[in-house]
């Protein structure tokens, strides 16, 4: 086991239990910022740390081993780095709040009859419903409820998957012998957003400085949202998913980008050398 391997099922496990970076930093007892990198495998725990995640995250042994060693900082997983980044909403009008706020609604929704469909199919028929079994039904749900049209198909195809994810880890811990956490329905204030989950259906500008305009949906129908942020990886970054979240009335966009490797070079002197800090014992030594 890699400690790539342990960031699986952390998310899956998160996303099932309904879980927030910032609920996980509270029982951890450590900023939100180092739990989120530490459980994507950009930073450590000690054991006590990681044995507390364990527990919450329902991980086995050897992946709570694995969160106290040292990672390779800045090793990803795909051969073309991504960096994510949030932009936070501002100048948006009452109409477009209105609207995201619609949009939830729908999302969640959609995941309560989608749970529902995989309860009622295994109680009545001992079926199992698949994700393609139910992104398969989409067209029709738009044929017979228009207003799920303007959500797009891919952001509705990406809610049916974080369900299927989350069946995914309960099964996955079912076998493990673990506390499974079966999928629960949710309430619309606890359906935080959506996401698209490719560059369809969306486009964001930016606008110099550290503004910006996010643009979701095609013609006559679609917004346009002023928000503020920006990347430090120049032209060559292109954003390749969003996911959009409500946060104390706030409304945010966090976008992954896919950067150029050479954009994310570093520039090494004195024959390729590199140094390892491990930490300070002693941060001052006095002659007495």
């Amino acid at each position: 086991m890699t400690r790539n391997d342990v960031t699986e099922p952390i998310i899956a496990t998160k996303i099932a239990k309904g879980l927030s970076w910032s609920d996980v930093a509270k029982v951890v007892g450590l900023s939100k910022e180092w739990v989120t990198a530490g459980c994507l495998g950009q930073m450590t725990f000690n054991a006590e740390q990681a044995g507390i995640i364990g527990k919450l995250l329902d991980l086995p042994a050897d992946a709570v081993q694995r969160l106290q060693l040292v990672p390779y900082k800045g090793s990803l997983p795909t051969r073309i780095p991504t960096d994510p980044l949030i932009y936070r909403f501002y100048e948006h009008l009452p109409a477009q709040t209105a609207r995201l706020e619609a949009w939830t609604r729908l999302h969640c929704e959609l995941t309560n009859a989608a749970l529902e469909e995989r309860i009622d199919a295994w109680r009545k028929a001992g079926k199992s419903i698949s994700y393609f079994d139910q992104q398969n039904a989409l067209p029709e749900i738009k044929a017979d409820r228009p207003e799920f049209v303007d959500l797009g198909s891919h952001a509705l195809q990406q809610t049916l998957r974080r369900l299927d994810l989350a069946f995914t880890a309960f099964f996955r811990r079912v076998k493990a012998g673990q506390t499974p956490g079966f999928p629960r329905f949710k309430a619309v204030r606890r359906f935080s957003g959506f996401a698209y989950p490719d560059p369809a259906g969306w486009k964001l500008m930016q606008h110099g400085g550290s503004g910006a305009t996010l643009r979701i949906g095609s013609g006559k129908e679609a917004m346009s949202i002023r928000a503020r942020g920006r990347h430090r990886f120049g032209p060559d970054a292109k954003p390749n998913d969003i996911t959009l979240t409500r946060r104390n009335g706030q409304w945010f966009v966090s976008v992954t980008l896919r950067v150029p490797d050479d954009a994310c070079a570093r520039e090494r002197t004195d024959d390729q050398r590199r140094g390892v800090d491990f930490g300070i014992t002693d941060w001052a030594t006095f002659d007495d």
